[in-house]
């Protein structure tokens, strides 16, 4: 963006800003929209011959600089924040959408805070329901699910494990695909491990249709997910490992998580040296906290 770009933007935002701010001084000011005082004075001596048509004292922005302490009078027809066109808005929130699938899940709930603003200002021809952000390689993997699902047919996957940095092959029985806060899953029977397990699709990289008949095993667990909460920090090798799972709720450091299997949790969360806990359901705490017991007794 060019340098005169950038001053325009910048004195459209300036006006609206006094409007709101009276009586800051220059450097406050200048602060605030990370520019020099020198800069500040320079923008603030053309905003004085900018205004309306005609032109005469009546139609220009009144201003004065006493002491040096800006006070805004007259703010002519710049006194709200300018607004994005329809075709920004757009753009942004396709961005920012784009943008949210590869964070992680303390910024996503900011991400969506700001496409939840930007949707309100959406024109009423225009529903923000009416645009979505979907990757490629994710609707053709969901293709593929409803197909397998369709034929009763099993899947072969590469899957990447960020954790061990590497690729596995492996067959799987699709039991159910769902999105859960934008991210899509597969819920499958996993062959390779004979346990059913719950995938990621933006870890799925390859996928193919076999001509073989979808089979769950017997013990496939419970047919819904159980909704964890944890406090986790955010220095800690749980939340390393596993961030692309949790969702951030609006307590500090307090994730939800979905699982289908208690027992793999307790494990990780015992790996994690304290700092990774349970706040809810009370029974899998108190199991964590069992077990931890049980472990430090055979120190004893």
């Amino acid at each position: 963006m060019s340098e005169a770009t950038t001053r325009v933007i910048r004195l459209l935002d300036l006006v609206p800003f006094l409007r709101a701010h009276p009586g800051l001084n220059l450097r406050e000011i200048a602060d605030e929209f990370r520019i020099s005082v020198k800069e500040l004075v320079s923008d603030l001596d053309l905003l004085m011959v900018c205004g309306l048509p005609g032109y005469t004292p009546l139609e220009l922005i009144d201003l004065s600089t006493d002491d040096g302490y800006v006070v805004l009078r007259d703010p002519q027809n710049l006194n709200y924040p300018r607004n994005f066109t329809d075709s920004e808005l757009l753009i942004l929130k396709i961005a920012l959408s784009a943008l949210s699938e590869e964070s992680p899940p303390q910024l996503q709930l900011e991400i969506a805070n700001l496409i939840s603003k930007l949707e309100e200002q959406m024109p009423e021809n225009l529903p923000a329901e009416s645009i979505s952000f979907e990757p490629d390689a994710i609707g053709y993997l969901r293709r593929i699910g409803d197909q397998a699902i369709t034929k009763n047919s099993k899947i072969e996957i590469s899957y990447r494990n960020d954790t061990k940095d590497e690729l596995t092959k492996r067959k799987i029985s699709l039991i159910k695909q769902y999105e859960s806060d934008g991210v899509f899953h597969w819920d499958a029977w996993c062959h390779l491990v004979n346990a059913r397990r719950t995938f990621n699709l933006k870890k799925v990289v390859t996928a193919n249709i076999l001509d073989e008949e979808s089979q769950v095993g017997e013990f496939a667990g419970e047919t819904e997910p159980i909704t964890i909460k944890l406090k986790v920090e955010a220095n800690s090798e749980f939340f390393r490992k596993h961030w692309n799972l949790l969702t951030k709720t609006e307590e500090s450091d307090v994730f939800e998580l979905q699982v289908y299997q208690k027992e793999w949790l307790v494990r990780e969360i015992l790996k994690g040296g304290g700092l990774a806990m349970v706040v809810s359901p009370s029974d899998l705490r108190n199991l964590v906290q069992s077990r931890a017991n049980q472990a430090l007794a055979l120190y004893q």
